[in-house]
């Protein structure tokens, strides 16, 4: 089941990539220099690969959320979560995101979904599909 829904684009800007960096403690230079990065070929700031994480977060909620799921966010948990990346993300990306839910297992009182969440950018390019396994409790239910 995949939840689409009219949503404003994910824009990379430089600062949210320097503030997630400087996070993380990453010192690659593509990260924070301008220059350094088009030195390394790349057009902008490169964001470190969990840089997903961010739009992933928002992602989740709006997925979670919709009515088409029929999910209490109340009765979740956050089980793990995965990135493959087709390219890097760049400043200047505006990034638009579907997911869907791949797997669903019964465990005791708890269901383990298994979501997948497909990252485009403004051109529909493929930019990365990222895992994610949600726990719900037993008063969560998706239909």
């Amino acid at each position: 089941m995949a939840v689409s829904s009219a949503q404003e684009p994910f824009r990379v800007s430089r600062e949210k990539i320097r503030e997630f960096a400087n996070a993380l403690g990453e010192r690659n230079p593509v990260c924070h220099s301008v220059e350094a990065a088009k030195a390394a070929g790349y057009q902008d700031l490169v964001a470190p690969p969990t840089f997903l994480t961010s739009l992933q977060l928002f992602e989740l909620e709006r997925f979670l959320s919709s009515p088409d799921v029929g999910l209490d966010i109340s009765q979740i948990l956050h089980g793990e979560q995965g990135f493959d990346l087709h390219r890097p993300v760049i400043a200047g990306d505006e990034l638009v995101s579907e997911t869907s839910i791949e797997d669903k297992r019964e465990r005791g009182d708890a269901t383990f979904y298994s979501l997948a969440t497909e990252v485009k950018d403004a051109g529909g390019e493929l930019v990365a599909t990222l895992s994610s396994t949600i726990v719900a409790g037993a008063a969560g239910a998706v239909s």
